[in-house]
């Protein structure tokens, strides 16, 4: 099979939670997250190995398609271990899988990317969510 991913945006005054559901996820594959929103900072992540054949992932979230070091990263996570979920309040709190939060960023077009990125594997099924705040 290939590569699927549904994004869904629900917004509530200046607060939009995204929720991604992916089947057939590899290292690369990439959903796109198009909020039309330039500025904005991801106040709450969580995201859920469901099943696969990978041993860890390491989510990425960023301004450009398969973002790296820089400004281009908005979050990323550090090595999960399968089927662990993980959630960070606004608090400034961490996990062993997620930097601080929030974490502001800019997109120049309106998108952010998401990776699940797990280590191996073509059948993994993946489950995300973000709450991203309009403006710093």
């Amino acid at each position: 099979m290939a590569y699927s991913a549904t994004v869904a945006i629900t917004r509530k005054g200046n607060l939009y939670k995204v929720v991604i559901d992916e089947t057939d996820v590899e290292t690369t594959s990439e959903a796109t997250i198009d909020l039309g929103l330039q500025i904005g900072q991801v106040v709450a992540a969580a995201w859920e190995y469901v099943s696969g054949t990978g041993a860890t992932n390491t989510a990425v979230l960023g301004t450009a398609t398969n973002p790296n070091e820089g400004t281009q990263l908005v979050l990323t996570g550090e090595r999960c271990a399968k089927a662990q979920e993980s959630r960070v309040s606004g608090s400034g709190g961490t996990s062993e899988c997620q930097g601080l939060l929030p974490a502001p960023f800019y997109s120049s077009d309106g998108k952010l990317y998401h990776r699940s990125a797990p280590n191996s594997g073509t059948n993994n099924v993946f489950k995300t969510e973000y709450l991203i705040k309009a403006g710093w």
